[in-house]
């Protein structure tokens, strides 16, 4: 009996715990509690926030037309292997594995991605688009997911095509 009471009372509070995450309010920096403007060895430069990202509702014609004037990017973040079978012609290829962060490399991203036109990010079935869009705006980029893959873009009639083949393979 008493050991079902001590499991009770360590248990409880966890299992009373919510399953949604919550943020807390942001504390005032003291003397011990150092800035972001005043990182330490410990504190990284930069913070980490969980950002979300839906599906644009910008329409495919309406991005056609803006990758077509060059004014918007349109990038591929699924694998090799997905590229090299059939991708979006025009699109950038950014694996989402790249952009994780043991992978990510800020300057070698900066050399393929713009930060002064919107990007609209693909992948097979829309997951990948908005988890690589989430890393992107966190890192300043003007980042918009889109749901449809690349066959759904090209049949659409917006005016996409489709290319395969390993010559169009981008650098990683």
């Amino acid at each position: 009996m008493i050991r079902l009471l001590l499991v009770l009372a360590l248990c409880l509070p966890f299992a009373a715990a919510p399953l949604v995450e919550v943020q807390a309010a942001e504390a005032q920096p003291t003397e011990a509690q150092p800035t972001e403007a005043q990182p330490t060895e410990a504190q990284p430069t930069r913070a980490r926030t969980r950002i979300r990202v839906e599906h644009t509702k910008d329409s495919l014609a309406k991005i056609h037309e803006l990758v077509e004037e060059e004014k918007a990017v349109l990038v591929d973040v699924r694998t090799k292997e997905e590229w090299v079978k059939g991708r979006v012609a025009g699109a950038v290829h950014v694996p989402s594995d790249s952009l994780r962060k043991h992978s990510y490399d800020a300057e070698k991203i900066a050399k393929r991605l713009p930060k002064d036109k919107p990007l609209y990010l693909y992948c097979q079935i829309g997951m990948r688009s908005k988890q690589a869009a989430a890393i992107l705006v966190r890192e300043g980029y003007d980042a918009r997911a889109l749901k449809p893959g690349p066959e759904e873009i090209v049949e659409s009639g917006a005016g996409f095509e489709m290319e395969a083949g390993e010559d169009a393979v981008a650098a990683e």
